[in-house]
């Protein structure tokens, strides 16, 4: 069984995926939270296998929650994607295990959870194509961190690694620019000073980095 926690700013639209969800004979809704704090609440009882999250809670929740559940057993599927191929890797990145697009069904939905539940994927080419070039980076940045040829001499300020962080987790620059509440140019400036300063030609790159410092220092 299943034991599926719903994660939907609307009310309404997260009782109508439980009433599509509740008669599927291998799953358990659990309960349905309409903000982050009340899903991370629910999260707390430790009785949640899988947390459906909308992609459209509002202040980025859904990626707030993403980063909150790394740790943890809970997998995750992401429901109403439309965004383009390169933020739907953001996510995948991010740790989510599916995702359903905004224009799909409830039987794709099963299918999702159906497919992270026996530990398979359904990946568009596109996709495919965007992870086979990643993992391809990955290689490229573990094997200059293992060469020491990743960070220069000079070190990344405070507000720097606060940029790095948040490109890590997969925010735009406006998105940083709001967070941090800096101009946007002023974030375009930290942006090419962590690049110059990591030896690494994108942000992808930067981002590819401190997800492998993170995980040397776990």
């Amino acid at each position: 069984m299943i034991r599926i926690l719903i994660v939907n700013d609307s009310k309404l639209t997260g009782g109508m995926v439980a009433c599509a969800l509740e008669d599927e004979p291998n799953m358990e809704i659990v309960a349905t939270a309409t903000t982050i704090e009340e899903a991370k609440s629910y999260l707390r009882r430790g009785n949640i296998d899988l947390a459906l999250i909308s992609s459209r809670m509002p202040e980025y929740g859904a990626m707030d929650l993403i980063n909150h559940l790394q740790d943890s057993e809970v997998k995750i599927v992401l429901m109403g994607l439309s965004e383009p191929e390169n933020q739907i890797m953001e996510y995948i990145e991010a740790g989510i295990e599916g995702y359903v697009l905004r224009d799909g069904s409830v039987e794709d939905l099963v299918k999702a959870i159906n497919f992270m539940d026996k530990k398979e994927a359904q990946i568009p080419p596109g996709i495919a194509y965007d992870l086979m070039s990643r993992v391809a980076e990955l290689s490229l940045v573990l094997e200059k961190l293992n060469s020491k040829e990743l960070i220069q001499n000079e070190e990344l300020t405070s507000r720097e690694k606060d940029v790095l962080k948040l490109i890590e987790e997969g925010h735009t620059n406006k998105e940083i620019s709001d967070k941090l509440v800096i101009e946007i140019g002023t974030v375009k400036n930290h942006v090419h000073n962590i690049l110059s300063k990591l030896n690494v030609g994108t942000r992808e790159e930067a981002a590819s980095f401190f997800a492998l410092i993170k995980a040397r220092k776990s």
